[in-house]
């Protein structure tokens, strides 16, 4: 079963339903002399349109739209293959009648010798299951297939953004100097909300020149809130220094809702600048002013960010308790922003559970109400957030579709904030498939990015990005940054990369003295991923040191890890140093496995890289 179509086809599907596709074409030609069933669940009409072409593509294949009960008389030439739509019948009784005649006929399809593809909804290929499940038992192939060609509707809309701008200018010459400063705060929260940064900073600094000159606290200490808000996503230090004094002018006022929000917005710089300690101080702050005043939106705000805390800790439990509490005050009040962001964070939390199937339910859920409000930042950070997923399940295609409508978005847009982790996303992309030149430009355009705008969290961010693309593009770089950077080597990522460092250069003894460190730190802190590629250096410098024994032991501890969490990636990573061992110590049985187990996922992903790193094992060895 080969078809013309099938790279066409394969952009519609996750990994997990291409290796469906590989069991459909397995099973269709193992039975291509006899008879053959196969049931088909299509998610919606798009993707049904592509199977019916997709299959039709297969030599003498006939398809027939399901007209009445008694389609299979319709069959006579038992030589070809039948295509049989019943995607859109509706009915539930009627489903019950098809499934019942399918179900009472079933001995007609191999006494007949007879091939079929039925194509059903999930609805239908539900009830199949549970109504002729003898049916579904004997059938060569069941399964769905999920849509999941992405497209993009979304502009950025101005219009209210012109209408305020245009109201202002409408202004008559002796309109209160209060009234324009509101209006012109306004317009720039409007544009901040649609990411029209030049704008936003235009009518921020006008507000604050003339609120300086009307020295009206109230107003000055919006606009410092503003300008907070601004550099939040360019200038964390700018944007500290208008918060701080934001927060000033609200104490001094007594105000209250200012403080929380103050409270809240410092608390994120503190997130970015890696001083947990200090972000949670203000968010308790804001909690207890939350509750004293009653101020329950501003409360849940406050919740989804001590949920960013207990993240950052890796106590998912406790940042699963806050969410939850911020989804029920996001639903008693009705406020579609605020459950924008928790559901975000949701896809944050199971995404760090390594459960992406859930991950992405949230964000795209998140996607939509983004998308509802208008709410430009949301949506570039949500975006920024599936393409990630995508990346780690593999889905490469569906990842840099969003990547793209990212840098459309933003190609009017100042936001380096969203910009720095998409070069860096998109040079682990290229890297993935070898295409090292464009990897290292994209890799560099963060780096740039990252230490223009003095962003300190993104900063580190991107460098150990940077060290892990220049680790496979270019050594020298490779090596000239650890050089560099060694005032680093306490952090647990850096001493990992020095292990690499060390493996690199062939001091296999230094290299497990360093990624040891990063294994302990990653432990203490739950750091699972890294725990797992920390294993598994180490047991790469003990096969290099012919220690087998300690190689598998540690190599064994890595496999449970993985095996546990399910990630594609640390999977193949297992395996392949599986492969690598069971090939030194001369066990062919098991080296045959493991490069099995790695080459399945590979070629079902298109992950060059991988690929050309089991190429490197097998060519090593054999020399």
């Amino acid at each position: 079963m080969e078809t013309n179509k099938q790279t066409n086809i394969e952009t519609y599907l996750n990994y997990e339903d291409k290796l469906k596709l590989n069991n459909l074409h397995t099973s269709y030609n193992i039975k291509k002399n006899s008879s053959y069933l196969s049931l088909i669940g299509i998610e919606n009409k798009n993707i049904l349109n592509i199977f019916k072409s997709y299959l039709l593509d297969i030599e003498n294949t006939i398809y027939l739209d399901y007209p009445a009960i008694g389609i299979l008389d319709e069959i006579t030439d038992f030589d070809k293959t039948y295509i049989i739509d019943i995607f859109t019948l509706e009915d539930k009784s009627t489903i019950k009648d098809i499934v019942q005649y399918f179900r009472f006929n079933r001995d007609f399809i191999p006494e007949n010798n007879i091939k079929l593809f039925i194509l059903a909804s999930f609805k239908t290929l539900d009830i199949f299951s549970e109504l002729a499940y003898d049916f579904v038992t004997f059938c060569g192939f069941y399964g769905k297939f999920n849509d999941n060609n992405i497209s993009f509707d979304y502009e950025v809309n101005e219009d209210k953004l012109n209408k305020l701008i245009s109201e202002y200018k409408d202004f008559k010459p002796n309109t209160s100097k209060k009234i324009q400063i509101n209006k012109m705060i306004d317009i720039s929260k409007e544009a901040h909300y649609i990411s029209s940064k030049v704008i936003e900073l235009k009518y921020l600094q006008l507000a604050l020149k003339k609120a300086l000159k009307q020295k009206d606290d109230y107003l000055l200490g919006r606009i410092y809130n503003a300008l907070g808000n601004y550099y939040y996503y360019s200038d964390f230090k700018i944007s500290f220094l208008n918060y701080t004094s934001a927060l000033k002018i609200a104490k001094k006022l007594n105000a209250t809702d200012s403080q929380i929000k103050t409270l809240n917005n410092i608390g994120l710089i503190s997130i970015e600048n890696l001083d947990i300690d200090e972000a949670e101080q203000n968010f308790k702050m804001a909690k207890k002013l939350c509750e004293d005043s009653n101020n329950k939106k501003e409360l849940g705000s406050t919740y989804i960010n001590l949920s960013r805390i207990y993240i950052e800790k890796i106590d998912l439990d406790n940042a699963l308790i806050m969410l939850n509490k911020a989804l029920d005050v996001s639903i008693n009040l009705d406020d579609k922003k605020l459950l924008t962001v928790t559901l975000s964070n949701f896809g944050s939390i199971y995404s760090s559970k390594y459960n992406y199937k859930k991950a992405l339910t949230y964000y795209e859920k998140s996607l939509a109400l983004s998308r509802e409000l208008n709410d430009t930042n949301s949506i570039l950070d949500t975006m920024y957030n599936l393409a990630s997923i995508y990346n780690k399940i593999f889905n490469f295609i569906i990842s840099y579709k969003y990547i793209n409508e990212i840098l459309t978005i933003t190609n009017t847009l100042n936001n380096p904030h969203i910009l720095i982790s998409v070069y860096s996303l998109i040079a682990k992309i290229k890297l993935i498939s070898l295409d090292f030149s464009e990897a290292n430009d994209n890799i560099l355009k963060s780096i740039n990015l990252a230490n223009q705008y003095d962003m300190e969290y993104q900063k580190y961010d991107t460098l150990f990005k940077s060290l892990e693309i220049y680790r496979y593009t270019n050594i020298d770089i490779f090596k000239q940054m650890i050089d560099s950077h060694k005032e680093l080597n306490t952090h647990q990522i850096f001493l990992y990369e020095m292990g690499n460092y060390y493996f690199i250069k062939k001091d296999y003894k230094l290299s497990i003295k360093y990624s040891d460190k990063a294994l302990n730190i990653f432990q203490e802190i739950k750091g699972l991923e890294y725990e797992i590629l920390c294993l598994l250096s180490i047991s790469n410098s003990y096969i290099a040191l012919k220690n087998y024994n300690e190689a598998k032991l540690k190599l064994d501890l890595a496999s449970t890890k993985a095996e546990e969490i399910q990630d594609m990636s640390l999977l193949v990573e297992v395996y392949l140093v599986y492969y690598d061992y069971y090939l030194y110590i001369n066990d062919s049985d098991n080296s045959s496995k493991y490069y099995n187990k790695a080459n399945y996922i590979i070629k079902n992903s298109n992950h060059k890289l991988f690929a050309k790193r089991l190429d490197d094992i097998k060519n090593k060895v054999s020399i």
